[in-house]
């Protein structure tokens, strides 16, 4: 590993250095992200987004796009009135582009999670990985969904432990499925 992300940064610094364009293909997103100055993510051969490492991760233009390039969570959500809910919460979420759907698969980044210990709460810590800077923490909901969560490795809650999950409005994108 630590080969690979020497070579990694060798590789960017002599195409930085000698002003050479050059193309990578890979499967490794953190690679793709770590390399390049513009990302073009395809999908059975078709051009689904290009654009900077950090637009294509922080607002991905399809469904197939956020699963590959992010660790992510997915959970499907439905619009009564101006709110969606969905089985982990409620957000009030208005744009133009999901304006005349009632339907859509919302995902939410790992790092976007913060948990909170919560007694009356539904979802539950499962498992629990250490990674040095972070923790890594597998969440079940009532209906048996798994959802991931990455703390600092500060927050320490063990495994059983009843979590609420507070996360940002912002940090929530949707992508529409039954759009009118």
């Amino acid at each position: 590993v630590q080969v690979r992300l020497r070579l990694r940064h060798e590789v960017r610094d002599i195409l930085k250095a000698t002003g050479i364009s050059g193309i990578f293909v890979t499967h490794d997103q953190e690679e793709a992200l770590a390399i390049s100055d513009r990302i073009g993510v395809m999908s059975e051969g078709k051009l689904e987004q290009i654009g900077t490492p950090e637009e294509i991760y922080t607002n991905p233009a399809t469904l197939f796009v956020a699963e590959f390039v992010t660790q992510a969570n997915f959970f499907l959500g439905k619009r009564e009135g101006n709110i969606w809910k969905t089985e982990i919460g409620e957000w009030p979420i208005e744009t133009a582009m999901i304006a005349n759907c009632e339907q859509g698969e919302i995902m939410v980044r790992q790092e976007d999670i913060d948990l909170q210990a919560d007694e009356e709460a539904k979802i539950v810590i499962r498992d629990r990985h250490f990674l040095g800077r972070e923790y890594r923490y597998c969440l079940e909901t009532d209906s048996g969904k798994k959802l991931h969560a990455r703390t600092n490795y500060t927050t320490q809650l063990p495994i059983g432990t009843k979590v609420k999950l507070n996360i940002p409005l912002q940090a929530l994108h949707i992508f529409p499925e039954s759009c009118n």
